[in-house]
Formats: C-alpha cells, structure tokens, sequence
C-alpha cells in the first residue's frame, strides 16, 4: 500500500480524491484478506458470518478486532481444526494410529478413512496414502 500511494504521488496520477495504484492494490488484496478473516473467526469456533459486524460503524470493528486477537478454540471445532501451525513449521502427517480405536479389519480401516474423507477431516491424498498403508502386507 506504501508502495502505491508512493507511486501515486510521484508519479503524479494520485490525488486527494482518487489514487488509481492505491485503489487497484486495496482491490487485489480484499479476497485473501476476507478469506484469512473467516478462517481466523474459524479458528475461534465463530462462524464466518461475524465478519458482517465489521459493517457496524465503530463498534463492528473492534468486537471483529476482539475476535481476531482471541486465542484459537481447543481442538477442532464443527468449522474443522484450528491453523495451530507456525510459519516454517512442517505439517505433520496423520498415521492410523491417529484417528480412534483400531478397527479390527482392513475393510473396518478402509471404511473408518473413507468416513474421514468424506468429513474433510483428511483429503483425497491423505486416504489414498493411508489406504496404501492399511492394504500393506501384516498391516492387520
């Protein structure tokens, strides 16, 4: 934004009223900045929908800054897991081990992933990899 402003200046196409750069940076900027906003509310068990409160004049923006400052909800929520991971940190794979009781048969785990799948809980290379773990000789 400091960039484009600047730019705006010198260039001497940025006025008082209307600073084209400016406005095309706030532009390109505003989908990630509402996608990490809802993700963040996400993370602190809220709904997405608490982002309209920002619409409140005065008010809306601190209870939504409120919010962000919180600290993220304690396991996973109905709005799936919190981003508990910090930047650079490697995201650690789920083993078999990781999701309940141990099924007593290969078909019991094929079934127990495929019901993770279908919940978002793991994504489609997640259980293609964890079936091929599951469909391993002596893996029963």
């Amino acid at each position: 934004m400091i960039v484009c402003a600047t730019l705006d200046i010198a260039l001497g196409i940025g006025n008082d009223e209307m600073m084209p750069l400016t406005d095309l940076c706030n532009v390109v900027h505003l989908i990630p900045t509402l996608a990490v906003t809802v993700r963040r509310l996400h993370d602190t068990a809220r709904s997405g929908w608490w982002l309209l409160i920002s619409l409140v004049p005065l008010v809306g923006q601190v209870v939504l800054f409120v919010f962000m400052c919180q600290g993220s909800a304690a396991g996973a929520s109905r709005l799936g897991s919190p981003s508990t991971r910090r930047p650079g940190e490697a995201a650690q794979r789920p083993a078999l081990a990781d999701f309940g009781a141990p099924p007593r048969t290969t078909m019991d785990r094929i079934e127990q992933l495929a019901g993770l799948r279908a919940s978002g809980t793991i994504d489609e290379a997640e259980f293609q990899r964890l079936k091929a773990e599951v469909m391993q000789p002596g893996a029963n």
